[in-house]
């Protein structure tokens, strides 16, 4: 009996090992990229301040930020604004107070507690550093007041459906100094917390290393390790994927650049909320004429100009209109317009016109082939490009051109407000073209104060097929930039992109599989 216990004892252990064994193997699988592997990206520009509220235009410290901070809302991959530090608003059905509760469990990476005390800390920030006057404008007119640790109430002067947009900007800890953001002090930089996704374990002038963050709100991360590694160009980082040094890169790329290999790689379009706009000043002849813009319109809206404009960007573009092309309120905004037949007779102004644009190369390219096309039209264009911030701010305060080429970046909400409705004709508003129509502005106004989300869809679609009959200027192409990752990391998304580092705002939902 011993011997068959010794026996059955031995089969026992043995069946046990082979179950746990088994079970390790399960896990190794299936967290096996989790837990060993990290993602390791290449990113423009060597950082040197990461105040997320004071970034330059580098790529690489909005990405850094990306990772570290979090809003009170963010943008879903609709354009549709959803809760992140918030967890619940209400407003008032005069449309004027909003009520934001916070999420109760928010925790820093250095275990503090966030409270409405880091909200104030942050938008006392924003409204008094002059560095941000085009952020802080709108809080001129609102009242602020924080009603416990959780709460914060919104007074606006009037109804504003793209007010939650407002609140997407990085909330600061109010126990942190300002001066650890600075990267030159290597000793303190490592001391700045946020409640993102991801924590930041140490940076230097090549590289940062962060850790997923264990008490991140929405759910620890799945991968372990994030390497941002940085380089001062774009040869630089393509260098750096050919040599295997990175598995992970955003940037643009002419169509269909780069030839990968399918099985080890995938691209994943992001389309980026920078318009190209080709402005014609409506306030003097030719352009004073809707028919004289409606020629101009007809060329430069072709399905042949823009191929032609695509074979010589230097990055993939898309085509835009004066509402962003993403998918808003669950519904595709279409910019491919069907344009009506209008007389194709010469202009009725022989003058030659002036096209004023920035001396950026994909500017100049895109004013040459504007220029060859619209020679079929016998319109004379001489073109000036500007080097200088102050003289082209002049020009269009003047309004001393016929056209001007201008990249533009859009508002994370659809509201044409700034751009295009009458009282931001005059200089500093942003209607460069001179726009002036009582049935564009009436859509805009009802557009911004209606609260439903189709509704103001529908107000959209009227907008843009009135600024598609009158056109008052030309809204040519948004860029479209390309995320090259291993092919088995899972949870990337197409996005319409309001920054670059808008595509790192669901990485806790991402995962490697084992090809």
């Amino acid at each position: 009996m011993k011997t068959n216990g010794s026996i059955s004892s031995k089969i026992f252990y043995t069946f046990f090992l082979i179950i746990f064994i088994s079970i390790l193997s399960f896990f190794y699988r299936t967290n096996h990229i989790t837990d060993n592997n990290a993602l390791n990206e290449g990113t423009l520009g060597i950082p040197m301040d990461l105040n997320p509220l004071l970034l330059s235009k580098k790529q690489s410290e909005k990405d850094i930020a990306g990772l570290i901070f979090n809003s009170l809302f963010k943008l879903d991959p609709e354009g549709q604004v959803m809760p992140d530090l918030a967890k619940s608003w209400n407003v008032t059905p005069d449309g004027k107070t909003f009520t934001i509760k916070l999420r109760e469990s928010v925790y820093w990476h250095d275990g503090e507690l966030l409270t409405a005390a880091d909200i104030n800390f942050t938008l006392s920030y924003l409204r008094n550093n002059s560095a941000l006057q085009n952020q802080n404008d709108i809080w001129k007119n609102i009242k602020v007041f924080y009603t416990d640790s959780h709460t914060i109430i919104f007074y606006l002067p009037e109804r504003y459906a793209p007010f939650l947009t407002h609140l997407i900007f990085p909330i600061l800890p109010s126990h942190v100094p300002l001066e650890n953001y600075s990267i030159i002090n290597n000793d303190s930089v490592t001391k700045i917390v946020g409640t993102g996704s991801y924590m930041l374990i140490n940076i230097n002038k090549l590289s940062a290393t962060f850790e997923r963050n264990p008490s991140f709100h929405f759910g620890v991360p799945k991968i372990k390790k994030v390497n941002l590694f940085f380089y001062d160009s774009l040869e630089k980082i393509i260098n750096a994927f050919n040599d295997n040094k990175i598995n992970a890169a955003f940037f643009g790329l002419p169509v269909n650049s780069m030839r990968l290999d399918s099985k080890e790689y995938k691209i994943t379009k992001q389309i980026l909320n920078q318009s190209t706009i080709l402005y014609t000043n409506n306030l003097k002849a030719p352009f004073n004429e809707i028919h004289n813009r409606q020629l101009i319109h007809k060329v430069i809206r072709s399905e042949n100009f823009f191929n032609a404009l695509q074979e010589k960007s230097l990055i993939e573009i898309a085509p835009s209109g004066p509402i962003p092309p993403n998918s808003w309120a669950g519904k595709k905004i279409n910019n491919i317009e069907a344009i009506a037949e209008v007389d194709t007779s010469q202009l009725s102004y022989t003058k030659k016109l002036r096209l004023i644009t920035t001396s950026d190369l994909q500017m100049t390219l895109f004013a040459n082939e504007i220029k060859d096309y619209l020679q079929q039209l016998n319109v004379n264009i001489e073109i000036f490009q500007i080097t200088n911030n102050n003289q082209l701010l002049s020009i269009i305060e003047k309004r001393e051109f016929d056209f001007i080429l201008l990249n533009v970046t859009g508002k994370p909400d659809p509201d044409p407000y700034l751009a295009w409705h009458t009282s931001q004709v005059i200089y500093p508003g942003l209607n460069i073209s001179g726009l002036n129509d009582i049935v564009i502005d009436k859509l805009i106004e009802n557009g911004r104060t209606n609260y439903d989300r189709y509704e103001r869809l529908k107000i959209y679609e009227s907008f843009n097929q009135r600024f598609q009959d009158i056109s008052p200027s030309i809204v040519i192409s948004n860029p479209v930039y390309s995320y090259i990752t291993k092919s088995s990391l899972i949870g990337v998304e197409s996005m319409f992109l309001q920054n670059h580092a808008d595509r790192l705002k669901h990485i806790y939902k991402w995962y490697y599989i084992k090809n």
